[in-house]
């Protein structure tokens, strides 16, 4: 590596940090962690603050893909803590954002609507539309885990809407595909069916992993509908799709699926 010919440890730390994404996007967890604990440590020898925050969130969400929401909320509370220190309001809120899932992936739904909460305050402090939007959307989740229907649905409107203003496609299919799970559980068949539409409309054509989920959605609303053969066709290419993508709700399909033949 050059940038350590040249001893330039912000560059190196940078690097690693990049390298542990590409080897993450391949599956090497172990390799992606080691990348990734060394450009933090680098970091941490120089005092880039801001590196910090971001390797720690890297971590932490690393953590939680695998399971291991109690060392990615440990993550995400230390980044907070060092982004508040700088004063980086931007930072705060994604952490913020990161702290409320893994929260709510432990069951804390109270902690993770008050980290949400704080998160899009600051949000909407520096205007910054697309955490504003992403926020929005985790709340409405928490609020309906929490039996809040109303303001979970209002949250989703007002998220959508957002993200449809500033033109973010990811985050709106995103939210779309959250939008039309709610719908489903409500029994608004319908309404489910057109979200989860609008979803594959509006993914772009890399995000295989959204276009899965969108046709896991709508495999649920033909069951729904009685259409069970179509069901189990939209199911499984969205679970061929999930497992070679190694995603981790690949075995929700897969248990959906079961039940389905039950």
């Amino acid at each position: 590596m050059i940038a350590r010919e040249i001893d330039d440890m912000k560059r190196v730390s940078g690097l690693l940090k990049v390298l542990g994404s590409v080897v993450g996007s391949r599956g090497d967890y172990v390799q992606e962690k080691k990348y990734l604990q060394e450009g933090l440590d680098i970091a941490r020898q120089i005092g880039d603050r801001e590196q910090i925050c971001a390797i720690l969130i890297n971590l932490g969400v690393t953590a939680g893909e695998h399971g291991d929401h109690v060392q990615a909320e440990a993550y995400f509370q230390e980044g907070l803590d060092i982004a508040r220190q700088i004063g980086d309001r931007e930072l705060m809120s994604v952490l913020l954002s990161n702290l409320g899932e893994a929260a709510g992936a432990q069951g804390n739904y109270v902690q993770a609507e008050a980290y949400f909460q704080e998160g899009l305050g600051i949000a909407r402090q520096i205007e910054h539309h697309e955490w504003i939007s992403v926020l929005l959307s985790n709340l409405g989740l928490t609020l309906w885990k929490q039996g809040n229907i109303i303001l979970a649905e209002e949250c989703f409107q007002q998220g959508l809407a957002t993200a449809r203003l500033i033109g973010r496609p990811q985050i709106t299919a995103n939210i779309l595909y959250e939008y039309g799970n709610f719908c489903l559980e409500q029994q608004h068949i319908e309404k489910a069916e057109a979200t989860f539409h609008e979803a594959l409309t509006t993914i772009r054509e890399g995000d295989q992993d959204l276009i899965a989920l969108a046709r896991y959605g709508l495999a649920r609303v033909e069951a729904q509908k009685g259409h069970i053969q179509e069901a189990r066709k939209l199911g499984r290419v969205s679970l061929i799709s999930l497992e070679t993508l190694g995603h981790r709700n690949a075995w929700q399909v897969k248990d959906w699926l079961a039940s389905l033949e039950l």
